[in-house]
């Protein structure tokens, strides 16, 4: 990804436990999504594989708590609401292992 994008969601999960092949992309960005949909060449599509979203938080998040944002995906907190809001049950099972990892302290969360 482009910039300071970040994935969330499936990518997200994937990156952070190996245990999932993404179907659908989510990006968090602060680009406006045709910036970004120029940047990697892809075509919107309402039923499309790709979700782009707004990144909420203040840039200053990012820097405070560095462990969370690693660069590449968004917090595991957030991943785990993305996947969690899915209602797949594929995804279901990657949250609770998030879940798990988060609560125990083993996550970046």
């Amino acid at each position: 990804l482009p910039g300071a994008d970040l994935w969330g969601g499936e990518p997200a999960a994937a990156l952070a436990t190996r245990h999932l092949r993404p179907a659908r992309l989510t990006v968090y960005t602060r680009e406006s999504r045709v910036g970004l949909m120029k940047h990697i060449r892809a075509a919107p599509s309402p039923d499309g594989p790709l979700t782009v979203l707004r990144a909420f938080w203040p840039r200053e998040t990012e820097e405070r708590i560095p462990g969370a944002f690693d660069g590449r995906t968004v917090p595991d907190v957030l991943t785990y609401a993305d996947l969690v809001a899915t209602h797949d049950p594929r995804n279901a099972e990657v949250a609770a292992m998030l879940r798990e990892q988060y609560l125990s302290g083993g996550g970046h969360g």
